[in-house]
C-alpha cells in the first residue's frame, strides 16, 4: 500500500520514514497556518469586516455632509443672503421666479388643518401650564394676553400688513435668575435645548429687563411679518470679526402665532492665547412660534476667557462682558431677550423705545 509523506508529499510503500526527506511520517505534525490565514479563512470574520467597512463608510459620509452643512451656514452668516442666493443654480432661480405667487393670494391661503390644530394646542397648553412656573418670578410676566380671543380673518390680514419692530437685548443674568427664566420658558411647551444653545418663548420681556444687567440693545424693523434681518455685535477692527452675527427670519403669522427662525454665528477666542486665532461656531437655525405679547429667551454659552488686549483696542459694549467679574467667575450667564411689536403697538403713546444701538452696525 502506498502512502504520501506528510511533509514533502513523496509517494512510497508504507514505512515509518520517508525515503525522500527522511522525516518520521508517523510522528510528524505539520506546522499550523499563520493566524492571518486562519482569520481570512473564517467566513464569520470576513462578514464582520465587510459590515465594519460599510458602517465606517456610512459614518464618514454622514459626518462629511454635516461638516459641509455647517460650513455653508457659517458662510451664509458671514456673507449675507447674497451668498446663499449665489449657491442656487440659475435654473432653480428662474423656476422659482416664474412660480412666484402674488402676495395677496399667498397671504389669503389658510393654513393646513393640522398646522392650525397644532398652533391652537400650543396656545392652550401654554395657557394652562405657564402660570405655575411664572409664580417663581412674581409679577414679572405679563399674563394679560393669555385670555385673548382668537383673531378673525380681517384682523390677521391687517396684522400681516403692519410692520414689526424687533428689540434685541444682550444681557447678563445671575445664575438663580437664569434658572427661573428657563423654567418659565420651558412651561411654554416649545423650549429647545442644544447644549450650548437654548431657546424658548418668554412673556413679558420688558418686565424682565430691570432685573438683568443689560449690556447692549439692537433695534430692527421688518416691513411685514415676512422678512430677514442680519446684524453684528462686537468689533470689526480686528483681523476677523470678533463677536456675534445673528440672522433672524420671520415667516408670517397664523392663528395669532408669529413664526420664524434664528441662527447665530459665534466668532470668539476660546483660548487666552490670542495667537491661536478666532474660532467660529454656528448655532441653529432654530424655529420658533410665539403668541402675542411674547418674545424669545436665548441662552448662549460664551467662552469665559479675555477676548481682546486692553492696550491694543477699545472694547465695544458687547465685548465688555468678558471683563466683568461675575461673568468670569461663572456667577452670571449670557442671555439674549427678543421682543416683537407690531406697527400699531410700537407707535402707541407711552411705549418706551430701547436705546439706539451704537453707530457702525
Amino acid at each position: 500500500m502506498l502512502v504520501n509523506c506528510p511533509k514533502c508529499g513523496f509517494s512510497q510503500p508504507q514505512d515509518q520514514y520517508c525515503a525522500k526527506c527522511g522525516v518520521d511520517m508517523q510522528a510528524f505534525k505539520p506546522k499550523p497556518p499563520p493566524m492571518s490565514t486562519r482569520m481570512l479563512a473564517s467566513p464569520v470574520i470576513v462578514i464582520g469586516l465587510v459590515f465594519a467597512l460599510v458602517f465606517a463608510g456610512s459614518l464618514y459620509i454622514i459626518r462629511e455632509q454635516r461638516r459641509q452643512e455647517v460650513t455653508r451656514r457659517m458662510d451664509y452668516l458671514k456673507n449675507g443672503p447674497l451668498y446663499a442666493e449665489s449657491l442656487q443654480p440659475a435654473s432653480a432661480r428662474d423656476s422659482a421666479s416664474a412660480e412666484d405667487i402674488p402676495e395677496e393670494v399667498a397671504e389669503s391661503t389658510p393654513p393646513p388643518p393640522a398646522m392650525a390644530a397644532q398652533a391652537v394646542t400650543a396656545v392652550a397648553a401654554s395657557s394652562t401650564t405657564a402660570p405655575a412656573a411664572r409664580q417663581m418670578i412674581g409679577n414679572e410676566a405679563d399674563l394679560s394676553s393669555l385670555g385673548g380671543a382668537a383673531p378673525t380673518g380681517d384682523t390677521e390680514a391687517a396684522a400681516r400688513a403692519r410692520p414689526v419692530d424687533m428689540n434685541v437685548h444682550y444681557a447678563l443674568a445671575p445664575r438663580a435668575r437664569l434658572l427661573q427664566l428657563v423654567e418659565v420658558s420651558r412651561a411654554e411647551s416649545n423650549f429647545v435645548d442644544f447644549g450650548e444653545f437654548q431657546m424658548g418663548t418668554l412673556r413679558g420681556v420688558k418686565n424682565m429687563l430691570g432685573r438683568l444687567d443689560v449690556i447692549e440693545n439692537v433695534r430692527k424693523r421688518f416691513d411685514s411679518p415676512n422678512g430677514d434681518q442680519m446684524w453684528f455685535v462686537g468689533a470689526r477692527n480686528t483681523d476677523a470679526p470678533l463677536g456675534l452675527t445673528t440672522r433672524l427670519s420671520l415667516r408670517g403669522s397664523d392663528n395669532g402665532l408669529l413664526r420664524g427662525e434664528i441662527e447665530i454665528l459665534r466668532s470668539l477666542h476660546e483660548s487666552p492665547e490670542f495667537s491661536q486665532g478666532i474660532v467660529q461656531k454656528a448655532f441653529g437655525p432654530a424655529e420658533f412660534a410665539i403668541p402675542p405679547q411674547a418674545g424669545l429667551l436665548i441662552v448662549l454659552n460664551l467662552p469665559r476667557v479675555p477676548q481682546y488686549d486692553e492696550t491694543a483696542m477699545t472694547p465695544t459694549q458687547f465685548l465688555r462682558i468678558f471683563r466683568m467679574p461675575d461673568f468670569k467667575q461663572r456667577q452670571s450667564d449670557f442671555v439674549m431677550l427678543v421682543d416683537f411689536e407690531s406697527g400699531a403697538e410700537s407707535g402707541r403713546p407711552g411705549t418706551p423705545a430701547p436705546p439706539a444701538p451704537p453707530a457702525g452696525r
